[in-house]
Order: structure tokens, then C-alpha cells, then sequence
């Protein structure tokens, strides 16, 4: 039952310890694609607080007359994620160094925490999304397509996870 809930699961595995034997826990670094449990949580704990504080910011803050416009903004965002992701694994992760790597060693040991690191994500979503719409429209447009575009990779990595080892 713990496991049918995702959030309460990323707790207990804050905890647990054993899921990367001893001599792959040496080489977890921030600059490699294998996490640790405790990194891995942390992953899905950022963005999920990201996502969240983008969320308070936009609602508390944002202009009330564009509350409409905003919501569609990061809907549309959110609906763009599947096809943003797909491209991004068709060519970056089957197609670039050291993401192509990466991503071969996520399919030799789907079980080993293998992401993307966090700060090069959330560095990809600022210059890729946040700082084009931002140049593009302004700043209430640019938070509510960057938060559409969190859900997304947060909902997209929580479903990997549950889907690669059951949780």
C-alpha cells in the first residue's frame, strides 16, 4: 500500500540504502547520471517543490486579469511534454554524447537510478524554456510555461520510476 503512493514512498526511500551496491555508491557524484537513493529522492523532491513554490508564485502574485491566460499557458506547456520528450529521448539520448551513454546504461540496468542530473535539468528547462518565453513575452508568461514544462518531466519521472521498478 506504502508504494501505491508515490510521495510517501520517496520518504521511506530517503531511508533505505542498498539499492546501489557499495562499489557503484563510491562513483555518485553530481556530475554523473548515477544518483544515490537519498539524490535520487532529492530529484523528485525539487522539482515537486519547484513546481509547487512556481505555482504559489503565479497564483498569489501573478496579475488576477490573466489568471485565464496563465492557466492556459501551462496547460498548453503541460500538453507539450510528451511530444518535448520525445524528441528529447529520440535524439539527444539516443543521439549525443554523454546523454547517449547515459541513457545505454539506463537500459542495461533499468533498476540502477540513473537521471539526468538535477542541477543540469533544471539548467536546461532556465535556458531552454524560461529564458526564450521570457524574452519572448514576460515574466508571468515565462513561469507558467516553465511550470507546465516541471509537471511534465515530474510527472514523466515519476511514471518511469513506477513503471521501471514497481513503486
Amino acid at each position: 500500500m506504502l508504494e501505491s503512493i508515490w510521495p510517501l514512498f520517496l520518504l521511506k526511500r530517503a531511508f533505505n540504502v542498498g539499492c546501489l551496491p557499495a562499489r557503484e555508491r563510491k562513483s555518485v557524484s553530481p556530475f554523473t547520471p548515477q544518483r544515490s537513493d537519498t539524490a535520487y529522492t532529492i530529484d523528485f523532491a525539487l522539482y515537486l517543490i519547484a513546481s509547487l513554490a512556481l505555482t504559489a508564485v503565479l497564483v498569489l502574485h501573478g496579475p488576477a486579469h490573466r489568471a485565464w491566460e496563465l492557466m492556459a499557458f501551462s496547460l498548453a506547456a503541460l500538453l507539450s511534454w510528451t511530444a518535448v520528450e520525445y524528441v528529447l529521448h529520440r535524439f539527444v539520448l539516443h543521439g549525443l554524447r554523454p546523454f547517449r551513454t547515459w541513457h545505454a546504461e539506463h537500459h542495461r540496468s533499468p533498476m540502477a537510478l540513473i537521471c539526468t542530473p538535477t542541477w543540469f535539468s533544471a539548467l536546461l528547462i532556465a535556458v531552454f524554456v524560461f529564458l526564450p518565453v521570457l524574452w519572448l513575452g514576460d515574466i508571468w508568461r515565462a513561469e507558467a510555461v516553465t511550470l507546465g514544462i516541471m509537471i511534465g518531466y515530474f510527472w514523466m519521472g515519476s511514471l518511469t520510476m513506477r513503471c521501471t521498478i514497481g513503486v
